[in-house]
C-alpha cells in the first residue's frame, strides 16, 4: 500500500455513504420487529451510538467474531488479511488456509477472547490471531499454555503423516498476535509503547530457534500517542480500533485501499438485524469480561495486600525482637551501672 494524499480528498459521506436523520435511523430499527427489541433494552448510551452509526455520523469497531470475519473473509477479500499479517510481522506473507478451531485446544470459563482467528501460511507457519476487549493479568503465562496447545496439536499432525521420517525440522513456527482493546497493567505501565514483540536468546551467545513467537498490540495506547497515520502498521491498527469520524476521514486520506473496506461495514446500516444481533452479543460479551476483570483485579489486590500484611508482620516482629534485645541491653547495663555505683558508695563510706 502507497501513501497517496498529502491533502484531505474524501468526507464521512464519502466514506460511510450520505447521512440520515436520527428519526430516520430509529424508524428503520423499529421496521424489524427483531432488531427493535434488541435495541430497546440498551442503554442510552448504547443507543446513541447504534444511531451515530446509522446515521452515517461514526464508524463501527469491526474487532468481534461476526463484523470481522465479514470484512477480513480470506475467501472474498484474500489480499486483506494478507496485508494486516505483513504490516504487524514486517515482512510480506501471504495466507494459505483458515484452520478449523478444534483438537485439543485449551478450554477458558469467562473468556475475554471477542475474536480468535487461525490461519497457516503459505511457507508453513501457523499464526493465531486473537482479540482481548480485555487485556489478561497474566497474560505470559496464558500465552505459554496457549501455544503449547497449537504446538502440540501440530506435533500429532506432522508425525503421524511423516511416521518414520519424522524430524522436528518438520515442524513450523507458530506466532501468536493478541491485539488489546484494554492493555493490561503489564502494558500499560511501559507506555508509550503500544507493539511488544517477543525476543528469545540464551547468554551464551547460542543460535538457537524456537517454535513460537508471540507479539501484544496495545490498541488503547496507540491510539493514545499516534496522532498520525504515516505507516501501513499506523493504517491497520486505525482501521481495527478506531471507530472515531475524525480517524476513519484521516485513515482513508492517507491510505485510499481502506475505502473499499469502510463500504462493507456500511452494509450493516441497511441491515438493522443483523446490526443489532453482532451489537448486543458484542456487549454481553463485554459485560462478562468486564466482570471477570474486576474479580481478577480485586483477587490480585487481596493477594497483593495479604503479601503485604505477612511483610509487615515479619517487620513488626523483627523491630519486637530488636526492642526486646535492647531493653535487655538496658537493664543489663542498669544493673552494671547500679553495681559500679554501689562500689562507689563503699569506697566512700571506707574512707
Amino acid at each position: 500500500m502507497t501513501q497517496l494524499y498529502t491533502v484531505p480528498a474524501y468526507t464521512l459521506a464519502d466514506i460511510l455513504g450520505k447521512s440520515i436523520s436520527r428519526e430516520e435511523a430509529l424508524a428503520l430499527i423499529q421496521s424489524d420487529e427483531e432488531a427493535f427489541s434488541l435495541f430497546n433494552p440498551l442503554s442510552d448510551a448504547s443507543k446513541d451510538k447504534l444511531l451515530s452509526f446509522i446515521q452515517g455520523n461514526a464508524g463501527l469497531k469491526i474487532l468481534n467474531d461476526k463484523c470481522f470475519p465479514k470484512i477480513m473473509s480470506p475467501e472474498l477479500h484474500p489480499n486483506r488479511l494478507n496485508s494486516m499479517l505483513s504490516a504487524i510481522l514486517g515482512e510480506t506473507v501471504r495466507v494459505h488456509a483458515i484452520l478449523p478451531r478444534k483438537g485439543n485446544l485449551m478450554v477458558e470459563d469467562g473468556s475475554f477472547v471477542i475474536m480468535d482467528l487461525l490461519v497457516e501460511l503459505e511457507n508453513g507457519t501457523i499464526i493465531n490471531v486473537e482479540v482481548q476487549r480485555v487485556g489478561y493479568l497474566f497474560p505470559g503465562a496464558r500465552s505459554c499454555c496457549y501455544l503449547s496447545d497449537l504446538i502440540m496439536r501440530q506435533y500429532s499432525k506432522v508425525r503421524s503423516m511423516e511416521g518414520k521420517e519424522f524430524s522436528y525440522n518438520h515442524m513450523r513456527p507458530t506466532i501468536l498476535i493478541v491485539l488489546m482493546e484494554r492493555s493490561s497493567n503489564n502494558f500499560a505501565a511501559v507506555s508509550p509503547h503500544y507493539i511488544h514483540r517477543e525476543q528469545i536468546s540464551y547468554d551464551s551467545g547460542a543460535a538457537v530457534k524456537t517454535l513460537t513467537n508471540t507479539i501484544y498490540i496495545s490498541l488503547d495506547t496507540f491510539h493514545s500517542f499516534v496522532q498520525n497515520i504515516s505507516t501501513e502498521l499506523d493504517a491497520w491498527l486505525t482501521f481495527l480500533g478506531s471507530d472515531a469520524p475524525a480517524d476513519i476521514v484521516k485513515l482513508v486520506n492517507a491510505y485510499p485501499e481502506f475505502m473499499e473496506y469502510y463500504k462493507d461495514i456500511v452494509e450493516f446500516r441497511r441491515d438493522p438485524r443483523e446490526l443489532m444481533h453482532m451489537y448486543s452479543e458484542a456487549l454481553r460479551q463485554m459485560d462478562r469480561n468486564m466482570e471477570k476483570y474486576m474479580v481478577d483485579e480485586m483477587r490480585a489486590t487481596i493477594r497483593e495486600c495479604e503479601s503485604t500484611i505477612k511483610e509487615c508482620e515479619s517487620t513488626i516482629k523483627e523491630r519486637e525482637s530488636t526492642i526486646k534485645n535492647q531493653q535487655d541491653t538496658i537493664c543489663s547495663l542498669q544493673a552494671q551501672l547500679d553495681a559500679a555505683l554501689a562500689e562507689i558508695s563503699v569506697l566512700k563510706n571506707s574512707k
